[in-house]
């Protein structure tokens, strides 16, 4: 503490000041000590404030502690209790399998006896059962040789049955086509084209036919039935044919049965095959084969799988022509083919047609001769020789053939293709029976078959003239010899499909094309109903087609018919007027088809003659002769 120095003060008034002063002063001062103090104490409180905070952490985190401790403990207690548990339990368990382990001990003491006897009882039923066992597999052998052995007459009898049943269909083929020929019915054979990838298009833009649904609606049923589901009655109709071709069917067994009709022609019969149906159901396909093939260079006279129609018939009618010369060397066949188009209800040839500036072929028209026959005098024919010259020809004729891209076909026939081969028999007796037949003839001969001189050639009011290859012409008889000559026809007709406008999608020429199609099909159609009707009148005229299938639809040639259907629904409406068709053409009775009758002609030394023959089978007049130097 400050002391004031007051010691030169004398007066009392001094020494009460400086009292006070010294008063003031130790006030003062012992105020600034308790500061002190309060501010130590202060600073001494917040330390342990501080410090009681630190401890009440402290002991926050400690109960926390001791309640995780408690609460493990609790759970070690549980688990040592249930450990407790599971140990007296398992301890009672084991007490039940010592208790059980003697039972089985005692069990398995026991278990050699009772092995012992039901190994002695086993031992005597297995061989009671043994014997009874052998007894009856020797009952069941004796009874199984007497079952092999009626199995084996089965089997023969079947096989006899089987064989009786192929005999008993053939015969029943041949009665009916026996039938068919006397009552001169038109064969007709269903085929059924297989399912293709543009049965699954469909086609909804604006200005093109839609395909409709891709329901399969005609199926095969039999080898004579086909049947068709029809939606609008919700019934099943069958047809029946002469023969119904699968879509699984190969070409061979499409013309199986057309291969007995060819023999016909070498026995003086016309025959006339043609395949009916609408667009793309397979109709050139049948009578051709594979389109893509009519382009390339193919040896036709090795078969191929997928060839139609015309090229295994043309095989198959040189094949019966080499036979036939084996059979009876004196006689000698020429053929000649001519390919010809009906477009547009005009009669075009094919094979008329320059290949350089590939100008149009002419329009021919069909004269009715003198014995009622059609023909087209101006037709181009051209000799063969063989199957390959054939088909030369018809290729040719086909390059020439009106095609076009429809919707529904990309190569769609415009027109129809009639295919002719013309097929003349020369018969010639031996020359021991020459001079016997001359005498005998020569009494009987007119002034029209007086022999021709040299250097002559006959042709009649028919469009040709005999032919006869280099070989044949060495052994022509001499002057005075006789020769009976038989000319016959084989016409095979690619119709044009009819089509529907609205789904083919045509416009412009094809659209006309497509009108003159449906006019002739028509007028095919008319001529077999009033055929079937028996009517007084035929229509033949109504159509160019129909006019040069005149003979052989009236019953001068034997006439097969293949219908070609698609099995889809969006076809059904075609389909069926297609199988009307047929079952119409069924219907006809045109009578006995008329055999081609020989004519006796005289041979020459120095050259060939040849005539055609007449209904009457007599040689023809001298009016009916145009002499033609050569």
């Amino acid at each position: 503490m400050m002391q004031l120095d007051l010691s030169a003060v004398d007066s009392p008034c001094d020494d009460v000041f400086i009292d006070k002063l010294n008063h003031i002063a130790r006030n003062k001062s012992s105020e600034r000590a308790n500061k002190e103090k309060i501010l130590r104490l202060e600073t001494t409180n917040a330390m342990l404030y501080l410090k009681l905070s630190k401890c009440q952490s402290l002991i926050q985190e400690l109960n926390t502690e001791i309640n995780h401790q408690r609460r493990v403990n609790e759970t070690k207690e549980k688990n040592a209790n249930k450990t407790i548990q599971s140990l007296r339990q398992f301890y009672n368990e084991l007490q039940d399998i010592r208790a059980s382990c003697s039972d089985i001990r005692q069990h398995v003491t026991n278990i050699p006896k009772e092995i012992a006897h039901d190994t002695t009882e086993i031992l005597s039923s297995t061989t009671s059962y043994g014997q009874k066992l052998i007894a009856k597999n020797h009952e069941k052998s004796l009874a199984l040789k007497e079952i092999v052995n009626k199995v084996d007459d089965l089997d023969l009898l079947v096989k006899q049955y089987k064989d009786l049943y192929e005999k008993e269909k053939e015969r029943r083929k041949m009665l009916h086509n026996t039938l068919v020929e006397l009552r001169g019915n038109i064969r007709v054979h269903c085929r059924i084209r297989p399912i293709l990838p543009i049965d699954y298009e469909y086609i909804d833009e604006p200005g093109k036919a839609k395909t409709g649904p891709r329901e399969q609606v005609i199926d095969w049923t039999d080898e004579e039935t086909v049947s068709v589901r029809t939606s609008r009655l919700n019934s099943t109709r069958t047809y029946e044919y002469e023969r119904v071709f699968a879509p699984s069917d190969p070409q061979e067994a499409v013309f199986k049965d057309v291969a007995p009709l060819l023999t016909s022609l070498l026995d003086g019969y016309n025959v006339c095959i043609m395949a009916y149906g609408q667009t793309g159901s397979g109709k050139t396909h049948t009578m051709l084969g594979e389109h893509a093939s009519l382009n390339s260079l193919i040896d036709f006279e090795v078969p191929h799988a997928q060839e139609g129609v015309i090229p295994r018939a043309a095989r198959e009618l040189f094949r019966l022509i080499t036979e036939e010369n084996q059979k009876n060397p004196h006689n000698f066949h020429s053929l000649e083919v001519s390919i010809a188009e009906i477009y547009n209800n005009n009669v075009r040839d094919l094979l008329a047609i320059d290949q350089k500036d590939n100008s149009d072929g002419r329009y021919l028209d069909i004269i009715t001769s003198a014995d009622g026959s059609h023909d087209v005098p101006s037709l181009i024919t051209k000799p063969v020789t063989n199957v390959n010259d054939v088909m030369a020809a018809v290729m040719y004729g086909m390059r020439h053939r009106h095609e076009d891209a429809t919707l529904i076909h990309s190569h769609s026939s415009r027109s129809h293709l009639i295919v002719t081969v013309t097929i003349t028999t020369t018969l010639q007796d031996s020359p021991s029976k020459q001079q016997s037949k001359t005498r005998k003839k020569s009494a009987d001969w007119k002034p029209s078959q007086i022999p021709l001189s040299p250097g002559i050639q006959v042709q009649t009011n028919q469009r040709r003239s005999l032919h006869l290859p280099p070989s044949r012409l060495a052994s022509t008889p001499s002057f005075g010899s006789l020769r009976t000559v038989v000319k016959t026809k084989l016409q095979l007709v690619d119709l044009a499909g009819s089509e529907c406008v609205g789904m083919s999608g045509v416009t412009g020429s094809a659209l006309r094309e497509t009108r003159h199609i449906n006019r002739s099909l028509s007028a095919l159609a008319d001529v077999l109903g009033a055929l079937a009707e028996n009517r007084t009148h035929v229509p033949y005229r109504n159509s160019r087609l129909t006019q040069m299938l005149q003979d052989s639809i009236g019953g001068d040639a034997k006439l097969l018919v293949f219908l070609c259907v698609s099995p889809m629904k969006r076809h059904l409406t075609e389909s069926i007027q297609c199988l009307g068709f047929g079952s119409r053409a069924r219907q006809i009775q045109r009578g006995v088809i008329k055999q081609r009758k020989p004519q006796v002609i005289p041979g020459t030394s120095g050259g060939s003659s040849s005539s055609e023959e007449t209904s009457s089978g007599g040689p023809p007049s001298l009016q009916s002769i145009n002499l033609r130097h050569r």
